[in-house]
């Protein structure tokens, strides 16, 4: 009886808790944003003037620099996915010395892969910062990390 007692007194609190946690998203509200903090932001009204309805046309350096950053980011995606394969191969290969050994040189490859798309990746997407600064404030220094 005395052990009843303490789990529906457990139960009690950690309820009550859970109410008391969900009353506090209960009040709270979506940030809005008006049209002057948004023209407020230069860099960002200029780099994605399609959105806010600009019919002005992009750049082509900066039309191939987003390719880029689109391709390699899919490439680092499908990257992820084969070293996730390969370390499934690894586990599944029950103590087999040659899957092992050949799962081995498929990771070290996979991985010596990524990182080289993910330094092609930020080095794309540097460039794209400094083609949409240099395109967009005249030539003037940009901060771009603060």
């Amino acid at each position: 009886m005395l052990l009843a007692k303490k789990y529906l007194l457990s139960f009690l609190i950690v309820a009550s808790l859970g109410i008391l946690q969900l009353s506090t998203v209960f009040f709270a509200q979506p940030a809005l944003a008006d049209q002057t903090l948004i023209n407020n932001q230069k860099l960002l009204t200029d780099t994605a003037a399609g959105s806010y309805g600009s019919n002005k046309p992009k750049d082509v350096k900066i039309i191939i620099l987003d390719i880029l950053n689109t391709v390699l980011t899919f490439l680092a995606i499908i990257f992820v996915v084969l070293i996730l394969f390969a370390g499934f191969k690894y586990m599944t290969s029950m103590g087999n010395e040659s899957k092992i050994k050949e799962v081995g040189g498929q990771l070290q490859s996979l991985v010596i892969g990524l990182i080289i798309i993910l330094s092609a990746w930020g080095i794309t997407k540097y460039l794209l910062d400094v083609v949409v600064c240099r395109t967009t404030t005249s030539g003037t220094a940009c901060n771009f990390w603060g």
